[in-house]
């Protein structure tokens, strides 16, 4: 995963949100524990970009694909905002 490890860095230094998205969910053969199998590793392949939000997803049958552009609007809008100083010298 180290070519992605590297798009993921450009996206980082230019400081834009992000939406990891696993396609093709439907797939991989899952357990219970798979998709922490899967989180845990985006964790540590990109722990320097800790702000993602990610999400799994089967293009072909559907499945959370409305949750995908829910998800991206909410990114989006939360990247929009603007905390004052007055805001963050009181945190």
């Amino acid at each position: 995963m180290k070519w992605k490890c590297k798009i993921c860095g450009y996206i980082h230094e230019q400081g834009k949100p992000s939406v990891i998205v696993m396609n093709k969910w439907d797939l991989i053969e899952k357990d219970t524990h798979t998709i922490n199998q899967f989180e845990e590793k985006l964790k540590e392949d990109l722990k320097f970009m800790d702000y993602y939000k990610s999400i799994y997803i089967s293009a072909k049958t559907g499945q959370r694909v409305g949750k995908l552009f829910e998800m991206i609007n909410n990114v989006y809008s939360e990247s929009c905002k603007r905390i004052t100083t007055g805001m963050l010298n009181n945190v």
